[in-house]
Formats: C-alpha cells, structure tokens, sequence
C-alpha cells in the first residue's frame, strides 16, 4: 500500500504480485476474493482480463458495494427518509409493481413459498376435464357392454380381422334400420323369410318385382298430371290408340273413319276420351292417352302379383298416392335386399365358429346381431379410451419430471400424482376436482415467483428495501410511502452516489487499454492472465503502482508455492504435489529459500517450510 503514496515528480515504485489459482478454483471466485481484499482503505480497484465469460461471472460475484463515508448521511426531507441507503441505479419497479409487491408480502404464507418450489406441467399437458369426461364415458359404457355381453363373443375383438367384423355388424345394424322404417306386417313376414331362406321362392318372385315397380313408378313420372278421361282401360283400347298415334304421326288428320280396324277403333274411342278435358287431336293426345291406357293395365297387372303375395297394393286413385304407395313397396324390397346381401357377407366374415353366435336368420337375430355390434364397438372403444387415459397419464408425468429438472426444482407438486392417478382410474368428477386445485395452487407458485421475481429487481437497486417488506408489509405503513416512491428514489439515490466511495471495476483488458490514454488515477490493478503471458505486459504494468496476476500453476515452483500459501508443507507433500525426485525437490525449496519466498522451520523430519508473505511474489 505505501507504495501508492508517491510525491510530486516522483517514479512510483511499481509491485508485481502473482497469486496462483488453486486445484478446481474457480478464477472469477478468486478474482472476486482478490479484489475486494484490496478494496479497503479506500483504493481504487479495477479487475481486467481477455476471457469476457470470466469477467461477467467476477463482475456479479463483486456487484457494486457502495459503502457510504458517513453512514449517518440522511435524506434532507424527513418524509423520504424511509427508503434504507444505498440505492444506485433507476427506479427498479414501478408505483403500481411496488404495490402488488407489498400485498404479495402482506398475502404471502408458507404454502406460497412450498409451491414455488414445486413443478407444474405445461398447460398443454393437462388434459382438459371435458376430454377425460368424454373419455371416462366411453371406459364405464365399454365396461357396462363387457358385463352384458356373451363372454364367447369378447373373442371376436381378439381376431385379426375384428375391424372388418365390427364394420359389417355396423352395417347389419344400418340396413335393418332401414327395413324398420317400414314396419308393416308383410314387411315382417317378408324380412324372415328372406333372411331364414335367401332362395324362397315368395322372396324371389318379390325381388323379382321390384324392377317392374320400378318400370312402372317411371311411366307414372312420364305421364305426369295428365288426367285422361273417357276411355275404359283395356288391352284393346291400348293398342288401337297405339295405331292411332302412327296414323296421326304419319300426317293422317284425326276423323271417324280409317281403312283398319284397330284404326277405326281407336277413331270411335275418339269422341269420348278426354285429355284435360279436351278431346284428342293430335299425336301428342294420342300418346298421353296410350300411356296412360300401359301404366293402368301394367298397375293392374302387378297389382295382381303382389297381391297373391301378400302386399297390400295402393289404389289407382288418385294417382299421387298410387306412386307413393308403390315407391314405399318399392324402397321396402331394396331394403330388405341390402340387408339379405350384409347378413349373407357378415356370415361370410365371421366364419364357421362365431356363426353359431351370431345368426342372421330373422328379424329378431338381425336387431340381436345389432345390438350385440353395439355392444362389442363399445367394448373396444372403452378399451381404446383406457389407452388414451394411459398415455395422458403418462405423459402428465413426464412433463411434470422435466419441468422439476429443468427448473431444478424439488419435486412435481403433489396434484400431479393425484391426476396421474385419476386418469388412469378413469374418475372424471375426482379429476374435475383435483384438476380446480392444481389450478389454485399453480396461482400459488405464480404468484410466489412473481414476490421472488420483483424482490430480486428490487434487492438489485436497493439492497436494504427487502429486509424493510419483511419487517412491516402492512398497507398502512406502505401507502404513504408508495405515494412519494419516485421522489423518495430520486432523493435517496442522489445522495448515495454523493456519498459512495469507490468501486471495484471490472473491464475488458483491450478496453482497459485504450481507454489507458485518457489518464485517471488507479491503485490496483488485478490481471486474469491464466497462461501468464500478459505478466510482463509493460502497458498493463504502468497502469498501476501495484498489478496482482491470477494465474494458474505453470510448474513444480507455482505448485509448491501454492501448496505453502495453505500452511506449512513437507518435503513428502512436496515431491506428492511436484512429481519432483528428492534431490530436485531440495533443491527447489532452497530456491525459494534463498529467494525470501519460503521459509524453513524445524529440523530434519520435523522439517517445513511456509510463505514469508502471503501476499505473492514481489519483483
């Protein structure tokens, strides 16, 4: 130290020490220890270096202690004097950020700090409770149908090909559905006869039929709600106004009296019939009346049939109702066809063994066959729901242990594991529950990181401000003083830096040389130079009266000079450390003997040796 104290026109005398960094010692550690030792008596500090990393972490391990010179200085307005010296830098939270921060003191209680040490899963990890209501549901109607359903018949979600199997059911369950909206007795009658025997014959003379509804429901629609009057249906009257319309197509006039005898029928048949009540005078009468004259012998015709059958037949009139009867007939044998066509494929998947369980061999086998694919889909989906459980379950617990090891936290919070378990129990209400106080207590531990979050900004600024909240955090104490914050802060600050004594620096070594140029005065200069090969640097050397290096150990002198600045060492510990033989570790120690680095006490085995100055090495 005296050698900063130089006069006028005078050389300082220039100190170079070295201080070597231990075994695992971290340099920022020892630079940080280094220059706050020196930073007493008021000297002017500055730490330098070419590793920025190293820099950073020595500049945050240091900070910016200021220590007033008169710790009795105060703020001139007794009503700012609240805020506790020092305080350096701007404000470090805002009015409405102080506030919030003294109700979370007021508010906070032990739980709040238990949950900040707790993980949370990501939201997106937790599954809603509408999702594992739906799928909750699906597990209790799988378990339902499971203890409803023939135990023979859980084999067949066990097959390879159940997909194909459950597909099929679907469809029986869907065209029967279709059948039953035509629920007539000949419907009925119909439907067990097909499926008991596809080759019946009433069932084939009835499919048969339905090309010829078909036929007929066309010619109704091509003649429309033309209303032809006058003429009584007949094969006769049919074919004469069939020679009609060629007669009037060939360009004969319509008249009374033609060579042939259908034509000279058809000219009789003239005077009655009536096509919308007009008479017929041309091709397009004729063919309307000819049509209509098909449609009604080809009603009949069918009508016949499918009354011997046993199917109820719609009347001719009025015709709308004719052509609804004969559509629903008509939809009603498609249906039953599709159904026959499944029944005949879902025997054809199931195979010979299952059959026997599932025959499709009347109406009341078909809605049992239904309601038994009802009952197997739901089987399988309850047990494709347990699985998504599962695999949510999971994945909740994972995100819950990545979150803690992350964040390096204690433990997931303890709603996670009562989560974990309902999702795999498939208890929608209880994880509805739990999942309302996993919420609150995720609050909890936002709201306890946002204290730690607005504490350590404001540790920052004001180092003393945070002991005052633990002291004293009530509304009353606080009002006040948050209302003057700003002009507290402004008061408090200007003062401690008119008060501050010096700080430690911490700046980049090519900084610290160029801004070398501009003067200023400098105590202490402190050198990370791990390599040593800035030691001898004379720019850095004329900075300061007084330069320490921290280096590490660059051979057997170091080490052991290091080995002695812990306490007084053996010759044994000695060769240990160096891997020197005996004679050079002698050797060595009388060197730094003779050099006034070491001294030796005792004798023989007693023999040790110790650093005559702590300090360093002085050149």
């Amino acid at each position: 130290m005296e050698g900063c104290d130089v006069g006028a026109g005078e050389e300082p005398e220039r100190r170079l020490d070295r201080v070597v960094l231990g075994s695992g010692e971290a340099p920022e550690d020892r630079l940080a220890a280094t220059a706050a030792g020196l930073a007493v008596g008021g000297l002017r500090i500055t730490v330098t270096g070419t590793d920025d990393t190293v820099l950073e972490k020595t500049r945050d391990r240091l900070g910016v202690v200021l220590t007033p010179r008169d710790p009795a200085a105060q703020v001139a307005d007794p009503a700012l004097r609240w805020l506790p010296l020092p305080v350096r830098g701007d404000l470090p939270l805002t009015t409405e950020e102080l506030q919030r921060l003294v109700r979370l003191f007021a508010r906070t209680t032990p739980e709040h700090e238990r949950r900040r040490r707790q993980a949370f899963p990501p939201v997106e990890a937790v599954p809603t409770d509408e999702e594992v209501r739906v799928l909750a549901d699906r597990v209790t109607r799988g378990d339902l149908a499971a203890r409803q359903l023939d135990p023979s018949l859980r084999e067949v979600l066990e097959r390879a090909d159940a997909s194909e199997v459950l597909a099929t059911i679907r469809e029986v369950k869907a065209r029967l559905g279709e059948v039953l909206r035509h629920r007539r007795a000949w419907v009925v009658r119909v439907v067990d006869v097909a499926l008991g025997d596809p080759g019946a014959e009433t069932w084939q003379r009835l499919s048969a039929h339905a090309d010829g509804i078909e036929h007929l429901l066309r010619s109704l629609a091509e003649l429309g709600d033309a209303v032809v009057e006058g003429v009584e249906p007949s094969e006769e009257a049919a074919q004469a106004f069939g020679a009609l319309q060629d007669e009037l197509a060939a360009g004969q006039p319509a008249r009374r009296w033609f060579r042939g005898r259908t034509q000279r029928t058809a000219a009789r048949l003239l005077e009655s019939a009536r096509v919308d009540g007009e008479p017929v005078t041309d091709v397009a009468g004729a063919s309307t009346v000819r049509r209509f004259l098909e449609v009604a012998a080809e009603s009949a015709d069918l009508g016949q049939q499918l009354g011997s059958l046993g199917v109820p037949v719609p009347p001719d009139t009025p015709r709308d109702g004719m052509v609804a009867g004969y559509a629903e007939v008509l939809e009603a044998l498609r249906a039953i066809s599709r159904l026959v066509d499944v029944s005949r494929r879902l025997v054809q998947v199931l195979g010979p063994g299952p059959v026997e369980e599932l025959p499709v061999a009347s109406l009341e086998d078909a809605e049992r066959v239904g309601w038994a694919g009802d009952a197997l889909a739901a089987v399988r989906e309850g047990e494709l729901a347990r699985r998504e459980l599962e695999t949510a379950a999971n994945t909740l617990e994972q995100a819950a242990v990545r979150v803690a090891a992350a964040e390096r936290l204690d433990q997931p919070a303890p709603e996670v594991a009562e989560l974990v378990l309902c999702l795999r129990a498939a208890a929608d209400q209880a994880y509805a529950d739990w999942h309302v106080k996993m919420a609150a207590a995720r609050r909890a531990r936002r709201l306890a990181v946002l204290r730690e979050e607005l504490t350590s900004r404001l540790a920052e600024g004001a180092p003393g401000l945070p002991a005052l909240l633990e002291a004293d955090a009530t509304e009353a104490s606080w009002a006040p003083r948050i209302a003057r914050w700003d002009a507290a802060w402004a008061a408090a600050r200007e003062l401690s830096e008119a008060m501050a004594g010096p700080a430690v620096r911490v700046v980049a070594m090519p900084e610290l040389i160029a801004q070398s140029a501009a003067g200023g005065r400098l105590d202490v200069l402190v050198v990370h130079d791990p390599t040593a090969e800035h030691a001898e640097d004379q720019r850095l050397l004329d900075l300061a009266p007084r330069t320490v290096v921290v280096t590490r150990p660059a051979g057997p002198r170091e080490v052991v000079l290091e080995l002695a600045s812990t306490g007084p060492v053996s010759g044994a510990e000695v060769r240990a450390a160096t891997g020197l033989s005996p004679a050079r570790s002698r050797t060595l120690l009388q060197q730094l003997v003779d050099a006034g680095e070491l001294v030796r006490t005792g004798a023989t085995s007693a023999t040790r040796w110790h650093r005559a100055d702590p300090v360093g090495d002085h050149r």
